[in-house]
């Protein structure tokens, strides 16, 4: 077997991951009417006080009016843990945002989910942010803006597939850990660019990060680095610009096309 066959079999076996059953999870906590509040004009803000497991919701954001971009904005305090399990959320129009703030040691949880909103942009959770066999993409059209995950605390994203038309931040001043994912950030208008644990200046945010397994599709560049130890391992990258690999040590061993550490 060849490495292209071995990494799209890697990426193939890991993404697939993501029909598993609801069913099979131990759900301790529900919340209904999650997103009540968000389904006003204007939308308000989602405060959670308290650990909260939001179980099989589905919501549709009404739309805002043109160029007024709105947004359903969660805000998690501090040492609270948020939960997404099986929750589809989908804006009707391209210009409803949402996001997340986290407290001090909170965390957020993002598992078999679709949140088909602007942005999905996450701040905060200095507790950790994980997104297991989800979908966050931007909505039809071209009124979202950058999609940017950087919590505090250390962010994982497994077998899950992450799409913006334009820029993807992926960082945090901890570690950044990336597998059997694929990461889009393209347009036919726009150029998107990927940075996983670096800045929009490519300055290094990230203590560590690890990317294995993924697919990587970029209108513009990719760049990965970390102040430490950065792995990126049986990867496809694909750039229209440069492929920027960056980290002390910096090890890359099997990616499509193949790549070296600056």
């Amino acid at each position: 077997m060849d490495i292209r066959n071995a990494v799209e079999k890697r990426i193939i076996n890991l993404s697939s991951l993501l029909i598993l059953s609801v069913g099979m999870l131990n759900i301790t906590t529900a919340y209904a009417g999650f997103f009540d509040v968000c389904l006003q004009s204007p939308p308000g803000t989602i405060n959670v006080t308290k650990n909260t497991t939001v179980v099989n919701e589905s919501v549709s954001l009404p739309d805002a009016p043109c160029c007024s971009p709105t947004t359903c904005q969660i805000s998690v305090d501090d040492g609270v843990k948020l939960e997404f399990i099986n929750v589809r959320v989908r804006a009707i129009a391209g210009n409803v945002r949402l996001a997340f703030d986290g407290g001090e040691n909170s965390q957020l949880k993002i598992r078999l989910s679709k949140l088909s909103v602007c942005d999905n942009d996450i701040y905060g959770f200095s507790g950790g942010v994980t997104i297991t066999h989800s979908l966050l993409q931007d909505p039809p059209g071209d009124r979202c803006d950058l999609m940017e995950i950087e919590p505090d605390g250390d962010l994982t994203i497994e077998a899950s597939e992450l799409s913006t038309i334009y820029t993807m931040q992926l960082n945090s001043p901890g570690s950044v850990k990336i597998e059997g994912s694929k990461i889009y950030a393209k347009n036919k208008t726009y150029t998107g660019e990927i940075n996983i644990g670096t800045d929009y200046d490519n300055s290094i945010v990230s203590r560590a990060v690890f990317v294995k397994a993924s697919k990587l599709v970029s209108g513009g560049n990719i760049v990965i680095g970390a102040d430490q130890e950065a792995k990126v391992l049986l990867n496809q990258l694909s750039a229209k610009g440069a492929v920027n690999l960056i980290g002390n040590p910096c090890q890359a061993m099997l990616n499509i096309p193949s790549v070296s550490c600056q």
